[in-house]
């Protein structure tokens, strides 16, 4: 008899804890879909499709990329939104995340409360790059050279709200120039176009150009973010070369529908930060442009805060609307 009360006095316990309930019952317990907002072969899709495997390797069940694309990251994140709070359903998500609620007057989620953090698990370093007929050699002589001819140079992104495109208005702003932006539909039209001379500059993944700076094909200028990138060691930050507020840096990492329980995302998280410290996965995001970050749930959550307010400056100081 003392056996049975024992018994149903925990059962009543757990129950009031369904979090930890489903937790300790063996999460994940069927495939867990991980969206990801933006194309195939784009840094968070890279990054999803090298941990899902392990992941699954990990917890047992596969973790399948979905790429949700369009309205710049909207579409993916409503679905997460809207998905069970089970754990289930993940998104790798970046920059664009934050930037969306600037850009539109109505979004089908709030992007606060409607998610939760699960972990940051990289940067991909952003540079500001001018062709080599561009007559200057250091990010001043550019805002030098730029603000002798406003209106006369033009930069590339690969469309409204995208990171390349922000980082400019950006760096616009700080710097009080007035160049003018030509946006593409994808970035590998824009580095074409700047190598041929067509267009003056813009900011991409200093990774994506490493090659093409190397060559003297492409003059690199600065790089965004709080240190130096390790594809460009030479290179300074915007703030060693003069010009601060370009600090911010494109993360990405994992999200879950905001009412996941807290067991779930702790779990996650631990799994996450354990695999990136892995010396060949380290190596392996490393080459492939994305500085290597490990943090908790708060971190990331403190890094969409901050960039929520940052673009939402941003957008309002350029009277930046979506495409």
């Amino acid at each position: 008899m003392k056996r049975a009360l024992l018994a149903a006095g925990v059962a009543a316990v757990v129950s009031l804890v369904p979090g930890l309930t489903q937790a300790q019952q063996g999460y994940p317990s069927k495939p867990v879909t991980v969206i990801v907002p933006v194309t195939p072969g784009s840094a968070q899709d890279y990054l999803a499709r090298l941990l899902g495997p392990q992941l699954q390797q990990r917890l047992g069940q596969p973790f399948v990329v979905e790429n949700k694309v369009g309205a710049s990251g909207v579409i993916g994140a409503e679905a997460l939104a809207k998905s069970a709070p089970d754990g289930h359903t993940l998104m790798l998500g970046g920059i664009v995340f934050a930037v969306a609620p600037s850009l539109r007057k109505t979004l089908p989620y709030d992007p606060i409360a409607d998610f939760a953090p699960i972990a940051p698990v990289g940067v991909a370093t952003m540079g500001f790059a001018v062709h080599p007929s561009v007559p200057v050699s250091t990010l001043s002589e550019f805002i030098a050279y730029a603000r002798a001819r406003p209106g006369k140079i033009n930069y590339g992104s690969s469309g409204n709200g995208t990171p390349h495109h922000m980082f400019t208005e950006l760096f616009k702003q700080q710097a009080k120039i007035d160049i003018v932006h030509v946006p593409y539909k994808q970035i590998g039209s824009v580095v074409s176009d700047v190598l041929a001379g067509q267009i003056e500059c813009a900011f991409m993944t200093v990774f994506a150009i490493a090659p093409q700076v190397k060559a003297g094909k492409l003059k690199l200028l600065s790089v965004a973010g709080v240190k130096r990138s390790s594809s460009a060691p030479d290179t300074p930050t915007f703030r060693e070369a003069g010009l601060e507020g370009l600090e911010s840096e494109p993360w990405l990492g994992y999200m879950a529908p905001g009412k996941t329980p807290q067991e779930i995302i702790r779990r996650l998280n631990a799994e996450l930060n354990r695999l990136i410290d892995m010396p060949e996965n380290r190596a392996a995001i490393s080459k492939a442009g994305i500085e290597p970050l490990t943090g908790s749930s708060a971190d990331l959550g403190a890094f969409i805060k901050k960039d929520l307010e940052l673009w939402r400056r941003v957008v309002e100081v350029g009277k930046i609307v979506a495409d």
